[in-house]
């Protein structure tokens, strides 16, 4: 085979992969804003993610297949050039169809707390407001210089045992958001 048609081969390979690639990013959560203020002697995280489900995690939701994601949020202190965590909470949450009801649930594994709504939407409209204590206020020297790091992560091994080898390469099942860090203004 000519050397010539090789570069041609790798370029239609490259050009087929493009859209599976660039909608990867489609399907993954994004933070789209955070605040921090003080309520009653603690610092209370306020934040808005957007879920953005694939055709594949939306056919598994109805399917009976629960998803689960886990919000990370990381009080950091910056101190010189270094930046160290103060502070971490796992926040986990689990969304299911519950087909006899036909409706959807949203359960904290932390609190136990379960929520029912009636459409897939309104479900992760309502895991998209983000209302959580981060930090005692009498804990925190607020003339020091820190950071609030907030990130959702897809928890794959939520998934059945069957499809978790396809969510690692399948790019309809990155559903994480990058980190998202906010600063005080001073």
């Amino acid at each position: 085979m000519p050397k010539s048609v090789k570069p041609f081969k790798t370029a239609w390979l490259l050009l087929l992969l493009l859209p599976a690639l660039a909608s990867a990013a489609d399907f993954a959560a994004g933070i789209e804003n955070i605040a921090v203020q003080r309520e009653g002697g603690e610092q209370v995280l306020l934040a808005r993610i957007d879920y953005r489900l694939s055709p594949k995690a939306k056919e598994a939701i109805y399917k009976g297949v629960p998803l689960s994601w886990v919000l990370l949020i990381k009080l950091q202190r910056r101190y010189w050039f270094w930046h160290y965590t103060v502070h971490e909470r796992r926040i986990p949450y689990v969304i299911r169809y519950e087909a006899l009801l036909n409706q959807f649930s949203v359960k904290n594994l932390l609190t136990e707390h379960v929520e029912m709504f009636a459409t897939l939407n309104i479900a992760l409209g309502y895991m998209a407001a983000v209302r959580e204590p981060i930090w005692p206020e009498h804990r925190l020297h607020l003339a020091q210089d820190y950071s609030v790091a907030v990130k959702v992560q897809f928890d794959r091994e939520f998934l059945p045992i069957p499809l978790r080898p396809e969510s690692y390469f399948d790019p309809q099942w990155a559903l994480s958001s990058d980190w998202f860090i906010w600063h005080p203004r001073k």
